[in-house]
């Protein structure tokens, strides 16, 4: 991700640099630092952006999480659910987490 994207982006989420800053418990120098291509923006920082972006738009086109499409039991969507979160925070599925603790 660039500068420009970044700044894109905040500005589609109509946040301030103070408010995305904290949302992404960064200091407002921080941003002010990737929008002006001072830093290099952290692939932590991409993501947890992306997720912000990708729940504004979950609301505005009022989306369903898989399981409600699905129709799945309540023993499917908890395990969905937590990979859900498990990829959100690293960028990585089960099977690869699992993998890598096997080895």
């Amino acid at each position: 991700m660039n500068n420009e994207e970044f700044t894109r982006i905040r500005h589609h989420l109509g946040k301030s640099q103070s408010q995305i800053a904290q949302l992404l418990c960064v200091s407002p120098k921080a941003v002010q630092s990737f929008e002006q291509g001072w830093r290099r923006i952290p692939v932590y920082i991409e993501r947890q952006l992306l997720v912000l972006l990708s729940m504004k738009r979950s609301t505005q086109e009022n989306l369903k999480p898989c399981w409600e499409i699905k129709h799945c039991a309540n023993s499917c969507r908890q395990v969905e659910a937590a990979e859900h979160v498990t990829w959100e925070r690293t960028g990585k599925d089960k099977n690869s987490i699992q993998n890598r603790k096997e080895k």
